[in-house]
């Protein structure tokens, strides 16, 4: 009812930064486990993504295979933390802060 928070269109929102996510490959399981996992990708709301994938092949238990690394791109990154709370890491791989 004070306006403290602005009314934002959609567009507005998405573009507007309130922080900035990090991911962390000691808990990511991607890094961590060479289990794929691509839950912050798909569930990142920014248009054209804030996080992309790299895909790399690498040797697991003797077998080729091709994981899918989460990237972060900081210019793209508004910070909502829906990435972080779809997380399903455990301890939690993403942590938003505030920029």
């Amino acid at each position: 009812p004070n306006f403290a928070i602005p009314l934002q269109t959609l567009a507005e929102k998405q573009a507007t930064p309130i922080g900035k996510a990090k991911i962390s490959e000691d808990d990511c399981v991607v890094f961590r486990d060479k289990l794929n996992c691509l839950v912050c990708e798909e569930v990142c709301p920014v248009p054209g993504k804030a996080i992309t994938i790299r895909q790399e092949t690498v040797l697991k238990d003797g077998e080729r295979i091709v994981l899918r690394y989460p990237e972060m791109d900081d210019a793209k990154c508004i910070g909502c933390g829906i990435c972080e709370a779809g997380c399903p890491a455990t301890p939690i791989a993403i942590v938003v802060r505030k920029s």
